[in-house]
């Protein structure tokens, strides 16, 4: 209990001095579906321009520990600057936004087939 406690007291800390050093960058968009083109929702980016981000391990070590308190997690962009398949066994994500240069040339009958039911049911 006392380690948990611990590592609580130190995760806070470090967020509050990520906050003072301003360096989380919120983006505020909207979610639509693609099929009805209706608006289902709002969604919050907040992106971590933290120097302890390059380490890859101590950053996997972070993101567990903020998921953990239960704040989900996703990878924006996916595919595109440093992202990497490796990366989504590693990483404690909760959602994979890939970046639409993966689907922006699908014929698309296969689109909607990736949008209804992932990657994996595409032949």
């Amino acid at each position: 209990m006392t380690e948990l406690a611990l590592e609580r007291v130190v995760m806070e800390a470090a967020l509050r001095l990520a906050l003072q050093n301003e360096e989380f960058l919120v983006y505020y968009q909207p979610q639509v579906d693609v099929i009805t083109n209706s608006l289902m929702g709002m969604e919050a980016l907040v992106r971590c321009k933290h120097p302890i981000m390059i380490n890859l391990e101590e950053a996997i070590v972070i993101l567990n520990k903020i998921s953990e308190i239960g704040i989900e997690l996703a990878v924006d962009d996916f595919g595109t600057g440093y992202s990497s398949l490796s990366y989504l066994k590693k990483l404690p994500i909760d959602k994979l936004k890939i970046d639409q240069s993966f689907v922006k040339d699908l014929p698309a009958d296969e689109f909607e087939v990736i949008l209804r039911n992932g990657f994996s049911k595409l032949s």
